[in-house]
C-alpha cells in the first residue's frame, strides 16, 4: 500500500459528501491507497454516506465512541496499511493531482518524515 488518507468526522454527512466527491476524481494512476475514516459519532447517515462511495474509492469506515479529534485518529493508527500517512479533515475539497504530488514530493526529498502543503479557502 502506497498512502492511507486518513480523516475523522462528527455528524457533518453533507460536508464529508463533498470531501468523498472530490476524492473521486484524484489521479490516482500507478498509486495503491485507501481512505481510513472514523465517525466519532456512530451517526446512520455518516456511515450511509460512506457506504454510497464504497464502489467509487478505496474507503475503509470505522466508528470511535469514545469523543474527541485524538481518540478518533488513534482508533484507527492500527489500521494504517500506507506507507505514507496523510492526516486531513473531513472538509476539504482535494485538488485533482494531490495524492500524486504528496507521492512525488515523498520520493524526491527522501530525509523528510513531515510535509505540508497549500490550503485555499473555498468560499
Amino acid at each position: 500500500m502506497d498512502i492511507s488518507v486518513t480523516l475523522s468526522t462528527y455528524k457533518r454527512p453533507d460536508i464529508l459528501s463533498k470531501t468523498l466527491a472530490s476524492l473521486c476524481v484524484l489521479n490516482t494512476k500507478d498509486l495503491e491507497w485507501e481512505i481510513l475514516i472514523v465517525d466519532n459519532a456512530d451517526d446512520a447517515l455518516t456511515k450511509n454516506t460512506v457506504d454510497t462511495f464504497k464502489e467509487r474509492i478505496p474507503v475503509i469506515y470505522f466508528i470511535e465512541k469514545k469523543p474527541g479529534k485524538n481518540s478518533a485518529m488513534n482508533r484507527i493508527i492500527p489500521e494504517i496499511k500506507g506507507t505514507i500517512v496523510v492526516f486531513t479533515d473531513d472538509d476539504i475539497l482535494a485538488d485533482k493531482e494531490w495524492l500524486k504530488n504528496i507521492w512525488k514530493g515523498v520520493k524526491k526529498w527522501k530525509n523528510y518524515s513531515i510535509f505540508g502543503g497549500r490550503i485555499l479557502p473555498s468560499w
